[in-house]
């Protein structure tokens, strides 16, 4: 059985409505040289320079979650290069960046999903989960946690059902610690009818039961 190729993804949410984020995803895209599109119903797919990127766009509630996933090349910088470009495109109009100027955050920052206004700063990167990714079974995808994280809900030992929080799921399994963060990578296996609960490494998962996908945290990068 041959393994599943390693992916590298972001998983975040845009303040913008749904059929904004797919326009913008597109333009991103072409701007930064990729060719060959395919439409996915929710985004695109497209390659340049021996990576091929997807970028969806999924409606959920008040908000629209952004999944970036590429494979080839250079994996996670890419995937955090396109997320930034996209982001810099739907952000409020007061804290948009303009062209050639320097974006007033770290990269790091950026590839969690944060947000900056005069008085707060707020990441997202510890509450994104495995929920929206809709891939197979066996598929790997790497997600950024960055540093001086928050613990976020986990249901769950080893095997983890795909609403829990990837990286403070990490962190339960002894891959991440919350100060440091990191890059995790999770493997997609099937749903279970149960998921127990347990307390390791600072971390207590809950119990719940049958969820239509699971993960578990097979290292990090």
């Amino acid at each position: 059985m041959s393994q599943a190729p390693q992916l590298a993804s972001v998983v975040q949410p845009l303040p913008v409505p749904w059929q904004e984020c797919k326009t913008r995803a597109r333009e991103v895209l072409q701007a930064e040289g990729y060719t060959g599109f395919l439409e996915s119903g929710n985004g695109w797919i497209a390659s340049a320079r021996g990576t091929s990127a997807s970028l969806n766009c999924i409606g959920r509630n008040r908000e629209t979650v952004l999944v970036i996933v590429t494979a080839g090349g250079q994996l996670v910088k890419e995937a955090t290069r396109l997320f930034e470009r996209l982001r810099a495109r739907t952000v409020p109009d007061s804290t948009a960046v303009p062209p050639g100027d320097t974006v007033p955050v770290s990269p790091e920052l950026l590839a969690s999903g944060c947000s900056t206004s005069p008085t707060s700063q707020t990441c997202s990167g510890w509450t994104s989960t495995a929920e929206v990714l809709g891939a197979k079974v066996g598929t790997r995808f790497n997600f950024w946690c960055p540093p001086n994280g928050s613990a976020a809900p986990v249901w769950g030992t080893q095997l983890y059902s795909n609403d829990s929080s990837v990286c403070t799921a990490a962190v339960h399994s002894g891959t991440l610690s919350l100060q440091a963060g990191g890059n995790a990578i999770i493997e997609l296996r099937p749903g279970r009818p149960a998921y127990p609960a347990s307390t390791r490494n600072g971390v207590s998962t809950g119990a719940r039961g049958p969820a239509s996908m699971s993960f578990v945290v097979i290292g990090r990068s």
